[in-house]
């Protein structure tokens, strides 16, 4: 797979590159939604329609907060992976903030989560 790199080059292009998955992604979202209205629509009332009219738009919220939090997340790894390689040294991620995670307890000891029977 070819690599392209987004530090480098026109600006605006490498944002209509990086932008056209989650583009792409959206829209199926919304024709999704549309195919649930049209067959509630078809065979159930106003009410139902009003219902799967809120889900749909209640899920794609839901989504879109989940793709921002993952992305701000990417990033913030990103820059501390960054970090640690321009400037030996320079800022981390503190230890005691990774050990105060739920899930480094389970990343570590996965044993605790799934116990052997026997």
């Amino acid at each position: 797979m070819a690599q392209h790199n987004l530090a480098k080059g026109d600006l605006f292009h490498n944002m209509i590159l990086f932008s056209l998955p989650y583009l792409l992604s959206y829209f199926l979202q919304t024709l999704y939604g549309l195919a649930d209205l049209l067959i509630a629509g078809r065979f159930n009332g106003a009410d139902v329609i009003s219902a799967v009219s809120i889900g749909s738009q209640v899920m794609h919220m839901v989504t879109v907060m989940i793709v921002g939090l993952a992305m701000g997340t990417t990033i913030m790894i990103g820059r501390f992976v960054d970090t640690a390689r321009s400037r030996p040294g320079g800022p981390r991620v503190p230890p005691h903030l990774l050990r105060r995670h739920p899930l480094y307890r389970r990343v570590q000891h996965p044993e605790l989560d799934f116990p052997r029977h026997g």
